[in-house]
């Protein structure tokens, strides 16, 4: 497999494993499942199960959400470890993070309450190469509680990435959910966007005076940064990045907590949230990346 094509290979695991297939090309066809191959769609397998072709990357090792390790090609290596293992371990390849029992929980619901007081993250959330399993979900503010040992049931049932991940997860709810949602969005956005300014980055909901206020459920994608005297706004799930006025940064960033009143809709010339954040939606449709994007492979 080219070095190109390896990377593509990489991004689309990632993407699989945090819940957010975008395009046909993240798609990974479960073995039987009885679905039409996907144009661009990869699949992952174990040496020995299948020649590697165009479609189908061949992997070595466990492929299991806590303590496993694959390795792609010659010297690619993916690591999976529990969240609460994150402080104590270095991260010098692709890592995944998983949510796996109560320790692991209790763990990220303290991270959280940190980051939302000071600011301050914990570094392997912060790695590039880090990520969390199903981060989406989380996000999104749409977890929900998976059986211990099994996977959960994709949409239209074709994704997987092989029976042996698990995505162990306790369900969140009410003032943790929010909590969660929101650091997570706030963490992925800073380890993509931190390569890409040089100015500090200060995430808005963390560290002070704003985030003493209690975030609302629900979807906690947008995610408002201030970089010197710009204001943008981020997308946690898509990486849409696109620089916004104050007074719109400033409605967004009210609605993550459902504080937004008339006088913030006035400033940014608007009758209700909902037209504001649907602009900006669309706004970051067709704006850059977060970060860069990976080698096509059309």
């Amino acid at each position: 497999m080219a070095d190109d094509r390896l990377l593509h290979a990489i991004n689309r695991l990632r993407h699989l494993l945090e819940g957010s297939p975008e395009h046909a090309s993240d798609v990974i066809r479960r073995e039987g499942a009885g679905a039409p191959p996907v144009p661009g769609a990869l699949r992952f397998v174990p040496e020995g199960s299948a020649p590697a072709d165009e479609a189908t990357v061949v992997y070595r090792g466990d492929l299991a959400a806590a303590g496993g390790e694959i390795t792609l090609g010659d010297d690619v290596f993916v690591q999976f470890e529990t969240y609460a293992a994150g402080g104590y371990i270095g991260v010098g390849c692709p890592t995944v993070f998983s949510v796996t029992d109560d320790v692991d929980r209790a763990m990220l619901v303290r991270d959280a309450a940190h980051a939302e007081r000071t600011g301050e993250f914990p570094a392997h959330v912060l790695h590039p190469l880090a990520t969390i399993l199903g981060q989406d979900d989380w996000i999104r503010g749409t977890t929900a509680s998976v059986d211990d040992g099994a996977s959960p049931t994709p949409p239209s049932d074709v994704v997987d990435v092989g029976a042996s991940v698990a995505h162990q997860r306790e369900a969140f709810s009410g003032d943790e959910a929010a909590l969660v949602g929101g650091y997570i969005a706030a963490a992925t956005v800073l380890r993509a966007a931190t390569g890409r300014f040089t100015e500090p980055i200060r995430v808005r909901g963390f560290g002070g005076a704003a985030s003493v206020a209690r975030r609302r459920p629900g979807d906690h994608s947008l995610v408002v940064l201030d970089v010197g005297e710009r204001s943008y706004v981020a997308d946690a799930v898509t990486g849409g990045l696109c620089a916004v006025p104050a007074a719109i940064a400033d409605v967004v960033g009210a609605s993550v907590r459902g504080d937004v009143d008339d006088a913030l809709l006035r400033r940014a010339g608007a009758t209700d949230v909902d037209t504001v954040l649907a602009a900006v939606r669309a706004a970051l449709g067709g704006t850059a990346r977060v970060s860069a994007e990976e080698p096509s492979h059309d």
